[in-house]
């Protein structure tokens, strides 16, 4: 970014709201600035009136344009330059984060922003990076409801295929983003893209679901115009679309022994775990505080004077503590923090006894020294001290210790102490537990996930039941839909009511995947099905046995085989002891 400006100067950089997503996921501000980057600017922000924000323009400087191959962003960056105006920067260097359509490039041709253009790239960058290993695709609020519509409309069919290319497109942008760790080129009969910069193509697994399979294909087929855009671009002398340089390798072939997998799931594969509640730290934060999706939570503090007051913190990798704790139980984690807490003011003694006064010349001296790093670690503690606290106390006001019992119960059709659980004994349960007279009267939340999981794990509910149940919990018209809407996950609403069947292509050649009417969805996981890269077809393989292992005969054990040592603080959430209190955890 810095030399595009020449020596001395510095750039604009023009993103969408896409591309902000991907950028911030991977940079701090600060990184971006130090590379020469002078202002970030948003082509697609918009006022409250729901006009486009005017931007101020800067012509001494050229402008980075980092987009999305999209009809909007595209249209917004020739209104930059529209003739019979002035430009808005010097010059325009083009990268979209993925492929550019034949016709936006023709439009951009055609447009008076072609004579500012002083380079155009496609690079492989269309995926949203949360943790390490985590990402998520840029994917429209939308696309999950388009994906999983039940009605079969010419009209619903295009829309279920846009939003499975568009998935396809951002996944192919990951393949052709990780380097290949495969060792080198690949000179004969792979499906390695080697090189300068080189990927390699990957195994691609699919899911049972109709919605998996469609990403899947469409998936395969974003990756082999990738291979085929790279084997170009090696013919020409030069890398195509960025996607590698040169380097060995070609299109066909078995796939090599080490080539990356991907497994692709949809919903329909495991509706119940995301009804689950789990007691891991991070899951827990996320599902019981309003954490933002980027991360970002306001919470509230005590200060010095006993004012209560609020600060807004970032939950991310940068955060030692967070990369520590997040997948800790939050019943080990409550004791883990308080003694790790006090080991951390034992390393720092110097700047700890200057906070508490008493101190003579010399510890003042090297606690003052201290100070700085000190103050913004012990912030950081005191951030996970108020997270834990929060989650307790929320643990304890909506009941989950007897939410959780039920929950696990159901799940794994036998109670703690390894006695089976059957329909009947459920359907009591949760009338029982949702009853007004209740002890612990349950959130409409919490209600409802309750009697989601009870139709996923025993097969629906009586109409007359389902109705009684939920008048029970007070959950209105507006929020049962959410139960009725399990039916496109193609779970049973009713009791007998079989599992909706996948429509036969009988035009279809037999070269393609295509699913068959199957029997009703059986309790346990469907086998997956392997698809291969063979020449831009995908091919029935292999059909891999489910391979659960048998349940043991003796009571299912919960809980730690070991206690936790404890502060007398959280002895009332844990149970005081008792073993079926203990550890919440569904495996």
């Amino acid at each position: 970014l810095g030399g595009l400006g020449g020596p001395g100067a510095g750039v604009v950089l023009v993103v969408d709201d896409v591309t902000m997503r991907i950028l911030s996921s991977l940079f701090r501000l600060s990184e971006v600035m130090e590379a020469g980057v002078h202002l970030v600017e948003n082509l697609a922000m918009k006022g409250a009136d729901g006009n486009y924000l005017r931007r101020q323009p800067l012509r001494e400087l050229p402008a980075v344009y980092l987009l999305t191959p999209s009809v909007e962003s595209v249209n917004r960056l020739i209104d930059d330059f529209r003739a019979g105006s002035s430009p808005a920067y010097r010059s325009a260097h083009l990268f979209f984060s993925s492929r550019l359509s034949d016709s936006l490039i023709g439009k951009l041709r055609k447009s008076g922003a072609l004579p500012h253009v002083a380079g155009l790239q496609e690079i492989a960058l269309e995926v949203v990076m949360h943790e390490s290993n985590v990402f998520t695709t840029p994917a429209s609020a939308a696309a999950f409801h388009a994906l999983f519509r039940g009605d079969t409309s010419p009209r619903t069919s295009q829309s279920k295929m846009q939003e499975a290319y568009r998935l396809a497109t951002s996944l192919a942008t990951l393949f052709a983003a990780l380097p290949d760790t495969g060792g080198g080129g690949h000179t004969g009969g792979g499906a390695r893209h080697s090189g300068g910069g080189g990927w390699a193509m990957p195994l691609i697994h699919c899911g049972p679901g109709q919605v998996a399979s469609a990403v899947a294909a469409a998936t395969q087929d974003k990756l082999d115009a990738l291979a085929t855009a790279h084997a170009a671009g090696r013919r020409g002398g030069g890398s195509a679309g960025g996607v590698g340089g040169p380097g060995g390798g070609n299109t066909g072939g078995e796939p090599e022994a080490d080539a990356p997998v991907l497994l692709i799931l949809d919903r329909t594969f495991d509706p119940l775990s995301p009804l689950l509640h789990e007691f891991t730290y991070q899951a827990m934060a996320y599902d019981l505080l309003p954490i933002q999706e980027d991360g970002k939570y306001r919470y509230s503090y005590l200060g010095n004077n006993n004012q209560t007051l609020s600060k807004e913190v970032l939950l991310s990798e940068s955060d030692s503590l967070w990369r520590k704790y997040r997948h800790m139980h939050i019943a080990d984690l409550t004791a883990t923090l308080d003694a790790d807490y006090k080991s951390f003011l034992s390393a720092h003694h110097a700047s700890a006894s200057l906070n508490r006064g008493g101190s003579d010349l010399r510890a003042m001296a090297e606690g003052m020294a201290a100070m700085p790093k000190f103050q913004e670690a012990v912030a950081k503690w005191s951030l996970h001290i108020a997270l834990t606290s929060d989650l307790v106390s929320r643990y304890e006001k909506f009941n989950l210790e007897a939410v959780a019992l039920l929950e696990q119960s159901m799940a794994c059709s036998s109670t703690a102490d390894g006695k089976p659980f059957s329909r009947d004994a459920a359907l009591s349960a949760l009338e029982s537990v949702l009853h007004p007279d209740a002890s612990y009267p349950l959130s409409p939340v919490d209600a409802l996930r309750l009697i989601m999981a009870f139709v996923v794990v025993y097969g629906g509910l009586a109409p007359d039941r389902r109705r009684n149940l939920l008048e029970l919990a007070g959950i209105g018209p507006e929020d049962q839909v959410a139960m009725l809407n399990l039916y496109h996950l193609h779970v049973p609403l009713v009791p007998g009511q079989n599992d909706r069947t996948r429509p036969v292509r009988e035009d279809a050649p037999p070269s393609l995947c295509r699913w068959r009417s199957r029997a009703p969805r059986p309790a346990r996981p469907l086998p997956l099905l392997l698809l291969r890269c063979r020449r831009r077809r995908l091919r029935r393989v292999a059909l891999l046995p489910s391979r659960r292992p048998p349940r043991p005969a003796g009571p299912v054990q919960l809980s730690r085989p070991e206690p936790v040592p404890i502060s007398p603080a959280t002895a009332g959430y844990r149970g005081g002891g008792h073993g079926r209190r203990e550890r919440l955890l569904w495996r």
